[in-house]
């Protein structure tokens, strides 16, 4: 008996001092209440005395000693009136790790009021039916929720029928300060798991007062898909929002009019929309971004950072995961009246997932009404996009996109990972750049079923360093259908602001470069187009352009012209083929003077002697000099420009060849008027007169002279033979 009583009192100095050391309410009375005198409550000695109340009252008391919070054993306490605002600094409410604790506020809302410096909410199960299940207020900076359970969910999990759900789990007001809201598990709400409408600080969700990131899982919000629902809301600036996990919210993170926020290190899957940026200059980076049902990343706010801050410096692991979400990868869209200004989209992998191809429904990169968007600004902090079920980049109604230095339908490693249409598709938008001034900076752009890059109604498109239908290092073929189609797009340029060739083409299963019904295009001396197997450039209705590509080779024709448009110069620099005319009205070879009215008249050769060559052409023309190769049907094999010159005004022009090193039946010319000529041989017109001169050093003379020269070269022979024999 006597050990036992020494037992006794050892036990109670030992909790007597551990109280006075740290001292602490202890909640033991399970039905809520107010308490007429909490001073004379929460002993823990006397049982049934301390309800959560009575706590939080004498917490509240001025120079209060009880500010920590603990409970007796596992419990619900199920409230019957709204408990005490927190008021009073540095008050801790806490659980056990092994005792589990609900705080059911019913319909009473909220559950806890925060109104005071630096309180902790730790452990506990806080749920509700209606309103805001935990608010923070006013002068609440410091505030810290952690490790506990909030929203609507029920004791197996599940969430509430939908009638039932609050409004917000955590909402963060008026001047409410710093907070840290970590390792919770936060849902089933109307609107937001966490709402952040406050400015007296920064909010950390999912990271901890010294910097380490702990995960909250933040699932089955925003059931009403009302503006602010979601996972996390930010309404207002400089928060962060890091190593979460969002699953079944209607949206997972919702930066609504916030400028500044963070959003990095997440989770973000099966939620209907990803992320909603319609803030400033937010960055959103190193986020697994799949599965939602909608959008996986949608912005409409103004200079923000997908991936890669927009600054620098860029690292390609600063990069999102944007895959195998329910319809575009990544969105920029304007408001009525208002446009997505400045943002860049840098460093991301869309369609793509950490363990192979996985691409969005529908678009990759989808920009409407989003000027000044910069999706890659260099070969660091290009993207990869690819697998994705329609276009990989589709710009519509937006100025000034520059799209540089990305992967589109290859990877890095060459390997194919096409999109479901074109690679870039531009549609009623003005001064698109496609790929950078430099190498470094060119686009990849291959495997894609439908066009490399495909414009409709865009104006000043500028189509710079690309390789377009094979990856860079080895040539590996990745054949999209057209390499280019330009389509109504006025003032376009490709392979023109560069200092060596920079646009490279080849490999596509159609036309290198397909033209129609545009005005003003160039298509520079910086343009190379190779192994194109319908052909290197095809021109229909297109006027005022000027064709001068520096080199096309081996594809299945060089340069076709439907029909003619005025005031075109086509001249390419270097023509490598078989078969077909380097320049050719209809695809059909050689046209006869006058027998289209539709194609400008080639030069005629008037008379030849030796390398002089004298001929005829439209007034004032420009006559441009090739050296060519025939084959055994007099085809033109290849042809090399060499030179200019212009007739007189009468039509008239003459040339010595021997100038350029060249002979007559090496030589190839076309003209331009209004409308560059068929490139026709000397050695093949069938238009030349009589007057020619044969037996020159270079015959060059159409198929009926050159085979009357045999014909007499044979007859001389004949009779040389017979002189011998009568000898």
């Amino acid at each position: 008996m006597l050990k036992q009583l020494l037992l006794l009192i050892c036990l109670s100095i030992l909790f007597v001092t551990s109280a006075e050391a740290s001292p602490t309410s202890v909640v033991d009375y399970v039905v809520d209440r107010y308490d007429s005198e909490p001073n004379l409550a929460c002993d823990r000695f006397t049982p049934n005395d301390c309800s959560l109340h009575s706590a939080i009252q004498l917490a509240n008391a001025n120079n209060s000693d009880l500010k920590r919070i603990s409970f007796f054993e596992d419990a619900t306490v199920k409230l019957s009136d709204l408990l005490p605002i927190i008021a009073n600094s540095d008050i801790f409410i806490y659980a056990s790790p092994n005792i589990d604790v609900t705080v059911d506020g019913t319909q009473l809302f909220p559950v806890f009021r925060i109104e005071a410096e630096n309180t902790t909410i730790d452990g506990l199960t806080v749920v509700n039916q209606v309103g805001n299940v935990l608010a923070i207020q006013d002068d609440a900076a410091g505030t810290t929720i952690r490790n506990s359970v909030i929203g609507g969910i029920l004791s197996d999990g599940t969430c509430e029928t939908y009638d039932k759900l609050p409004n917000n789990a955590i909402a963060l007001e008026g001047t409410a300060g710093t907070a840290w809201i970590y390792a919770n598990e936060i849902g089933c709400t109307v609107n937001a798991g966490v709402r952040i409408n406050s400015t007296g600080g920064i909010v950390y969700v999912g990271e901890s007062a010294d910097g380490a990131s702990s995960q909250n899982i933040l699932r089955d919000n925003g059931q009403s898909h009302t503006i602010f629902s979601g996972g996390v809301t930010a309404q207002t600036n400089s928060h962060i929002i890091r190593g979460n996990q969002f699953i079944g919210n209607s949206r997972a993170v919702n930066i609504y009019q916030a400028d500044g926020v963070q959003v990095f290190d997440n989770e973000i899957r099966e939620n209907s929309v990803g992320i909603t940026v319609s803030g400033d200059s937010n960055w959103v980076r190193r986020n697994f971004v799949s599965g939602n049902s909608d959008i996986g990343i949608q912005i409409s706010g103004d200079s923000n950072s997908i991936g890669c801050n927009l600054f620098g410096p860029y690292d390609a692991n600063e990069g999102n995961y944007v895959y195998d979400n329910g319809y575009h990868g990544i969105e920029v869209r304007g408001q009525t009246d208002n446009s997505a200004e400045g943002n860049a989209i840098l460093c991301n992998k869309i369609g793509l997932s950490p363990f192979g191809t996985l691409g969005n429904a529908y678009y990759g990169i989808y920009v409407r009404e989003g000027n000044n968007t910069n999706i890659g600004l260099s070969g660091a902090s290009g993207n990869v996009i690819g697998g994705n079920g329609n276009t990989g980049v589709s710009i519509v109604d937006s100025d000034d996109v520059g799209i540089i230095g990305n992967w589109i339908g290859l990877n890095v490693d060459g390997s194919d990972i096409g999109n479901g249409n074109n690679g870039v598709a531009v549609w009623n938008s003005a001064d698109t750049i496609i790929g950078g001034s430099i190498q470094a900076d060119a686009n990849h752009i291959g495997n894609n079923t439908g066009d490399g890059v495909s414009s409709l109604d865009a104006v000043g498109i500028a189509i710079r360093w690309n390789y377009i239908g094979f990856y860079v290092n080895d040539l590996t073929i990745a054949p999209n259908q057209d390499g280019i189609r330009l389509s109504r797009s006025d003032e376009a340029t490709v392979g023109v602001d560069c200092a060596v060739v920079c646009t490279h083409i080849g490999n596509n299963a159609q036309w290198g470069i397909d033209v129609s019904s545009a005005d003003n295009v160039t298509i520079g001396r910086y343009t190379a187009i190779i192994q194109n197997a319908s052909g290197g450039v095809q021109l229909n209705t297109v006027a005022l352009s000027t064709i001068t590509p520096a080199n096309l080779s081996q594809n299945g024709s060089g340069i076709n012209l439907l029909l003619s448009g005025e005031s075109n110069v086509i001249q390419p620099q270097a023509v490598t083929q078989s078969g077909a005319l380097p320049i050719d009205y209809g695809a059909d070879g050689y046209t006869a003077n006058a027998a289209n009215d539709d194609v400008p008249d080639h030069p005629l050769i008037t008379t030849q002697q030796d390398t002089l060559i004298n001929g005829t052409t439209c007034p004032n023309c420009q006559i441009d000099i090739y050296a060519a190769t025939f084959n055994a049907n007099d085809d033109i094999t290849s042809a090399t420009y060499r030179a200019s010159l212009f007739a007189n005004g009468n039509g008239d022009f003459s040339v010595d060849l021997a100038i350029y090193n060249l002979a007559p039946d090496g030589t190839a010319l076309t003209a331009t008027q209004f409308g560059t000529s068929e490139m026709v041989g000397l050695i093949m017109s069938n238009e030349l007169p009589t007057a020619i001169t044969l037996g020159s050093a270079a015959a060059t003379s159409a198929h009926p002279f050159r085979l009357l020269t045999v014909l007499l070269v044979l007859l001389c022979a004949m009779t040389f033979s017979l002189r011998r024999q009568n000898v």
